[in-house]
């Protein structure tokens, strides 16, 4: 059964966020935690942190434990981190650049009050704002795709004021089913919001990316 959220006036944002996959960064072998990242977060925040260390990014902050996602304000004050990131996901084998940033791995959080956060799925990625500001301009009381990665989120249009959001799973119900119901003209705003930080991102990062070219 799902629990259902309303969330009329609220403070609402979308944080465009950048995923650093350990993996990419290890030079040596870290074992992985073997419980779940909810239930032993600090194990898997050492792990993801010494992985990174690896190539020497250092004091790197996820959004929060667990997760391998980071905020681009975050990532404005880690030049080392940016520069591994580039040259790892923006240069191709042949040395040509993609300036095409929104690529990057990662998505949205939506945070809503501060305690109810959406993640971005896998393979979500930046270029995924094109989906969100669609979906602040639904009006249609028919359910369609939210693309934030797989598994993804269902959206209705409730009357004209409110969006329906309702989580899915890939296989069998969602581990934590909910839906949950927000004022369209919140969503706006901080998909606005979110659009603002990611031109922000852009601008910041192009010149790095060809300096070290």
């Amino acid at each position: 059964m799902y629990h259902l959220v309303h969330f009329f006036n609220c403070q609402m944002n979308l944080l465009p966020v950048v995923e650093f996959a350990p993996t990419y960064y290890q030079t040596k072998h870290h074992a992985m935690p073997e419980c779940s990242k909810w239930n032993c977060c600090d194990d898997w925040d050492a792990y993801w942190k010494n992985s990174l260390a690896d190539s020497g990014i250092i004091s790197l902050e996820p959004y929060a434990k667990g997760l391998w996602l980071v905020e681009t304000e975050e990532l404005l004050n880690h030049n080392k981190a940016i520069e591994l990131m580039l040259q790892k996901h923006l240069i191709d084998s042949k040395g040509n650049i993609k300036e095409d940033f929104s690529a990057l791995y990662g998505g949205y959080i939506l945070e809503i009050n501060e305690t109810f956060q959406i993640y971005p799925e896998c393979c979500g990625s930046l270029k995924d704002i094109h989906e969100w500001k669609d979906i602040s301009k639904w009006t249609d009381s028919q359910e369609t795709m939210l693309w934030i990665g797989h598994p993804w989120l269902m959206v209705s249009a409730i009357e004209e004021e409110y969006l329906q959001f309702r989580r899915t799973a890939e296989y069998g119900e969602p581990p934590k089913p909910v839906i949950f119901k927000v004022k369209r003209s919140d969503l706006k705003l901080a998909v606005a919001g979110a659009e603002e930080k990611l031109f922000n991102f852009q601008q910041f990062l192009l010149p790095i990316l060809r300096k070290i070219m």
